[in-house]
């Protein structure tokens, strides 16, 4: 089965592999009506992006995937947001300084491996992004250069307990502050995933600090986990977390998790104009 509507998709400018027109493309191609890029801590959307797609017969919403903490739980939480105004002023006075701190964390990442014997450094993880390095650039950049197989190295160095990742530690964005400048900015904040970070038992809360949906349809899903934000009257959003050639499952392909039209229509009624 194929949504017509996809809300969850990455491309170069964070860890997918796709540029934003081929990600247009594609989805056009699996015939899709609307779809949104929702890249990291960046805001992707173009108008020019919104054009190209409106000739393809794709609606481009505009959207975003904030990292955030919990700092009550100290668990990782993802925000989505979508329908944020141009400017969007408050969200950025948070991806700006976090931004920061990821490139310093992956430049000390390259040094690591240097240190351990890899000849590799930044220039070689570069070609495989448009913006800040992600994990992904750096294993596949590790495999370009002969050290073995992108998964493997994904999984030795940037998983686990050992991971490079939990040597240098960044501060997420806290949860209450995103979804409060999600909401200045005239955006519709949205819990994405929550199986992926047990999120379940803090919907409630969020609920009380401004959240305003959920993401109902995502590959992490397992059976009973639907019936635990159903309960919630909220906006109801899902999608396929594609990221091009970083994650070839099957699950994860355009389209493959998503939402009805119905249900985009509802989200668009929310939207500030």
């Amino acid at each position: 089965m194929t949504f017509l509507v996809d809300l969850h998709l990455h491309t170069y400018y964070s860890d997918g592999s796709f540029s934003p027109i081929e990600v247009i493309e594609k989805a056009a191609q699996k015939g899709l009506k609307a779809i949104a890029i929702t890249d990291h801590d960046y805001f992707t959307y173009t108008p020019s992006l919104a054009n190209y797609a409106k000739l393809l017969g794709v609606e481009l919403m505009t959207g975003i995937e904030l990292s955030c903490i919990d700092e009550t739980t100290k668990r990782k939480v993802h925000l989505l947001v979508y329908g944020l105004n141009e400017n969007h002023e408050h969200i950025k006075a948070l991806t700006t300084p976090f931004r920061k701190q990821v490139k310093t964390q992956r430049l000390k990442m390259i040094e690591a491996l240097q240190q351990k014997g890899f000849a590799i450094n930044d220039n070689d993880v570069k070609p495989f992004t448009k913006g800040l390095i992600y994990k992904q650039h750096i294993a596949l950049a590790l495999e370009k250069l002969g050290y073995g197989h992108y998964q493997d190295l994904y999984s030795l160095y940037f998983k686990g307990e050992h991971s490079l990742e939990k040597q240098f530690p960044i501060t997420y964005i806290p949860i209450k502050k995103a979804i409060e400048a999600a909401l200045k900015d005239g955006g519709i904040p949205i819990l994405a995933h929550p199986r992926a970070y047990r999120t379940f038992e803090q919907i409630p809360k969020y609920i009380s600090w401004g959240l305003k949906g959920v993401e109902i349809s995502h590959p992490s899903y397992r059976d009973g986990d639907l019936e635990k934000v159903l309960i919630y009257p909220l906006l109801h959003t899902g999608g396929s977390d594609f990221h091009g050639d970083y994650n070839l499952s099957s699950l994860r392909q355009i389209g493959h998790y998503g939402i009805d039209l119905e249900t985009y229509q509802q989200l668009k009624g929310e939207i500030k104009q």
